[in-house]
């Protein structure tokens, strides 16, 4: 195959696997897997595989890390159930058992690396909501996703809550603006004051009590 056949070979197949594919990298990188065990690593099959990782891994995406990772969760669980109807037909050492139980141990591998890129991950918004951050005595410091018209206390119990020394009656607003509001959650929770609405951007910072 020339250089420019094989080009337009990988352009075809990445254009295939786009088009039939939720993940197209992620079944690339399996079927490598699979060569792996067929071809050495320098037979055309292996070297054109490997090419279209590569072509994949650089053309842009817009799958989130949450979607990779259910991407992921729902192939393990097709080759899982795979493997054990090949169980039911042959030995653990045929071929095609030894194929499967690799690409399950592949998956299992990518399926802990998505767990932590997608809990490491800052929530992507979707139309109609907004990202906000939520620091300081709280049980879980984070970035939350809300709902346009979300306000302070919604951002509050997304991120579990005020800590034992979080101070309610001293939190403060942060704008994008880099204005700053003195915000008293107190009231708010007794219902003397209206709750705040948040924008997105804003960050809420609970100060811990001061003796």
């Amino acid at each position: 195959m020339t250089l420019r056949a094989a080009f337009f070979f990988l352009l075809l197949t990445a254009a295939t696997l786009g088009a039939g594919s939720d993940d197209p990298l992620l079944d690339a990188r399996l079927n490598m897997v699979t060569l792996r065990l067929r071809y050495s690593e320098k037979h055309p099959k292996f070297l054109e595989a490997r090419a279209l990782i590569d072509m994949l891994s650089k053309r842009p995406t817009s799958i989130t890390p949450e979607q990779h990772l259910a991407h992921v969760r729902e192939r393990l669980a097709r080759e899982e159930d795979a493997d054990a109807e090949l169980g039911l037909r042959y030995a653990e050492r045929h071929p095609k058992r030894v194929a499967e139980a690799e690409k399950i141990a592949f998956l299992r591998q990518e399926l802990a690396e998505a767990e932590r890129t997608a809990k490491n991950s800052p929530p992507v918004p979707s139309a109609g909501s907004i990202i906000v951050n939520v620091l300081g005595s709280v049980s879980k410091p984070c970035r939350v996703s809300l709902p346009e018209g979300g306000a302070i206390l919604d951002a509050l119990a997304a991120a579990g809550g005020a800590t034992k020394t979080g101070d309610l009656k001293k939190a403060t607003l942060l704008h994008k603006s880099a204005k700053a509001e003195k915000i008293d959650i107190g009231k708010i929770m007794a219902g003397e004051t209206g709750d705040v609405i948040l924008h997105e951007g804003d960050t809420l910072v609970i100060s811990e009590v001061s003796y």
